[in-house]
Formats: C-alpha cells, structure tokens, sequence
C-alpha cells in the first residue's frame, strides 16, 4: 500500500510535468509563428519602400519614351504627356503625384493626390499661384512664357527645377509609409531635344 502511494505520488508528479512540458512546447511553438509573421510583415513594408525609390527610374525611362514617340510621329507633346501622366497616375504606388513639362515657350504643371485633397504653390516667375487638386481628380494648368526657374513647393518644401532648350519633364512623387512621409523628385533630369 505504500508503495502505491509512493507510485501514484511519483506518477502523478510526472504526469504533471508532462503537462507543463506540453503548455511550456505550445507556448514556443506560438512565440515562434508570431515572430515569424511580425518579420515577414516588417519585409514586406520595407520592400514598398524600396520599390518606391525605383519610380524614379521609372518614370524618367518611360517619359523619355512618350516625348521621343510623340516627337517621332507628329503629335502634339504636351497632350502626350497629359495624357501619359493621367494613366501613370491612376497605376502609380505614389500617394501624391505633381509633373512639370513643357518648353521655354508653355510649361504645364499637372498633378493627382489620391488620398486628400490639396494644393501646391507654382512659381514660374509671375509670382506664387496655388493648385487646388481634389482627392482623386487630375488636374493641369498651362503657363506661357515662363522664367527658367520654376519652384513648385509641396507642403512647404520648395523644388526648383530648370527648363532647358527643347522638351522638359520633371515630377515629384510622394508616398507615406508607416506616418513617414518618403519624396522622389527628378532634379537631375530633363530631356532635351533641339538647342
């Protein structure tokens, strides 16, 4: 009889450590999955980032490709890249899309914002001039005669942008990621036909 007790005391000791074995395994097994998703989910934000700074690239191959098509088969340049610009915004990663294309002669300053409502300030050498842009509408805006310099600022922060002999295309691309506000603008960049 004491050894039953003795038995049934020591067994249920281990039946009890058996238990807490199996708790103290799931309990892992869990922490591991969890870990496993937080990872894959911070991968994934961080890879939009990156994509994001390609549209750089992007953008400035393919407008080069839209001004050279429109200028190798007569059409008029600058519907071109209205018309460009419309279709990239609605497929673009960007939240906030603004163009500035044009020559010496008509500049045009084009934009969309996809989730507010807003307004950028246009300077083309006649003084500031603001946008209105509603959330989700295209709009554009034709200057004639600008200076060389134009400064388009976009919530404060002023980008001056160069016009060139021939055709120009520039942009600024916005995009927030996690309450971080990430911009690409194309400053080094403009394409240039004739002198």
């Amino acid at each position: 009889m004491v050894i039953n007790k003795i038995n049934k005391h020591l067994l249920g000791n281990y039946l009890m450590d058996k238990k807490g074995q199996f708790y103290l395994l799931t309990t892992i097994i869990l922490v591991g999955l969890i870990f496993s998703f937080a990872t894959v989910i911070n991968y994934s934000q961080e890879k939009n980032v990156l994509n994001f700074n390609y549209l750089k690239d992007e953008l400035n191959i393919v407008s080069g490709n839209v001004i050279d098509y429109a200028l190798d088969n007569n059409k008029d340049v600058n519907e071109s890249l209205i018309n460009f610009s419309k279709v990239y915004s609605n497929y673009s990663e960007a939240d906030n899309m603004y163009y500035i294309f044009g020559n010496r002669d008509s500049i045009t300053v084009a934009g969309y914002q996809k989730k507010n409502d807003g307004s950028i300030m246009v300077d083309v050498g006649s003084g500031n001039q603001e946008l209105i842009f509603s959330k989700g509408v295209y709009k554009s805006q034709s200057f004639s005669n600008p200076e060389n310099n134009i400064k388009i600022s976009v919530d404060s922060v002023v980008s001056d942008f160069s016009l060139s002999s021939g055709e120009n295309f520039y942009f600024i691309l916005s995009k927030e990621v996690r309450g971080n506000v990430y911009v690409v603008r194309s400053y080094d960049y403009n394409y240039t036909i004739g002198s």
